[in-house]
């Protein structure tokens, strides 16, 4: 396809960038050596992440040169994301190439590019490039937009059922269980993931009953206490389509204690990953007080 300035990106898809690069010397300088670009490399920064709703998350690439003046120079691109969601973005190993009219048209550059830079040259590539346009080229290479998504979802249910819902009601003074459900739906492994929950009013924590059921510990496994503290739980590295699940049992308050009325109890969990968090609520409803 055509060459944009910017482009919305497509988890799943790749997309080539083009740098084209230039000695603008003149050609009767080289003899000398006057004219010859020394050290000549290329490097590209591109983003890790272009976030959901971005309209043009920056790519620069840049030419640098020992003896030139300036001794950078450099050019942006644009990724835009429309998906949802956010996307990240990795160089495809092994993609870069340099084209040219001398030996090296056709040669594939070091990975480096997207970090320290790659050498470039016309008859090899020792970063050596005479001037005009004769021994012009350009480079290219591959990213690839992967899907970072997740979901989390919170349910509730009374103790001793069995049926997770959005809502329930129970008695004052009755315990219930808080579900957090996280599944990674893209295609990035995600890593260190965390769950934090926030009880409501006259709701309490029963110290001891936080439990977590991965591929790890299919039959669950007892964890901190921290879920409510606010430091959250870490409940490990995720593939894409891994899912972890964490409960514990919490405890309603006295009628007493509770409003007059119906009282609607919001309790809200949130998952944490590096490429965002998401919350979600489940309620508890009781009879306060006359």
């Amino acid at each position: 396809s055509t060459y944009a300035d910017t482009i919305s990106v497509t988890p799943g898809k790749e997309y080539t960038v083009f740098v084209y690069y230039h000695n603008n010397a003149a050609s009767n300088l080289n003899s000398s050596g006057k004219g010859i670009a020394r050290d000549v490399a290329a490097r590209a920064e591109i983003p890790a992440v272009v976030p959901n709703g971005s309209n043009g998350t920056k790519a620069v690439g840049y030419i640098d040169s020992s003896n030139a003046s300036p001794k950078t120079v450099w050019d942006d691109i644009s990724f835009a994301n429309k998906t949802g969601s956010d996307v990240r973005l990795s160089m495809v190993p092994g993609s870069a190439k340099i084209y040219n009219k001398g030996k090296t048209n056709g040669a594939t550059l070091s990975d480096s590019i997207v970090t320290t830079g790659a050498k470039l040259g016309y008859d090899s590539l020792n970063g050596t490039l005479p001037g005009c346009n004769e021994y012009a080229g350009y480079v290219t290479f591959n990213v690839k937009a992967s899907s970072t998504s997740f979901t989390a979802t919170k349910q509730v249910r009374k103790l001793g059922e069995t049926s997770w819902q959005e809502n329930v009601k129970v008695n004052p003074g009755d315990k219930v269980e808080y579900l957090v459900s996280y599944k990674n739906t893209g295609e990035i492994r995600h890593e260190n993931v965390t769950v934090r929950d926030t009880l409501p009013k006259n709701v309490s924590y029963v110290p001891g009953s936080t439990k977590l059921k991965n591929s790890n510990f299919p039959s669950g496994k007892t964890v901190s206490d921290n879920v409510v503290t606010g430091v959250g739980v870490n409940i490990g590295n995720y593939a894409p389509g891994g899912a972890g699940y964490l409960w514990f049992t919490a405890q309603v308050g006295t009628k007493e204690s509770l409003d007059c009325g119906v009282n609607k109890l919001i309790n809200t969990a949130s998952v944490e990953t590096d490429y965002g968090t998401k919350k979600d609520t489940a309620d508890v409803t009781t009879e306060g007080k006359d």
